[in-house]
């Protein structure tokens, strides 16, 4: 992940004088209907979720909803027209987890 932040600062700095915002999301685990397709029972796959959501300071999983919402908030000048070169973790919390040990 330091790879993708460190490009994105970069890149950001070479667009700003053009205008242009770079930024990136950077995910937790997140429930999609990939889910279903991997030959798990729902069992299963709610026994995964739950002990993701045990993981996660927000206590649940992501869901699709939470990263669209973040990239629409980056890309909207409104609410983010002074916002470059930053990696936004959309991650219930999860981060804060290293830096707290």
């Amino acid at each position: 992940m330091q790879r993708l932040e460190q490009f994105t600062k970069c890149t950001a700095l070479d667009l700003a004088s053009k205008r242009i915002r770079i930024n990136s999301i950077h995910p937790g685990a997140i429930q999609t209907p990939i889910l279903n397709t991997v030959g798990w029972s729902n069992d299963q796959i709610t026994k995964m979720l739950d002990d993701i959501a045990a993981k996660y300071p927000v206590g649940r999983a992501g869901e699709v909803s939470d990263i669209s919402e973040a990239i629409a908030f980056l890309a909207n000048d409104k609410s983010a027209s002074f916002i470059t070169g930053i990696a936004l973790p959309v991650d219930g919390g999860y981060v804060v987890l290293g830096s707290l040990f």
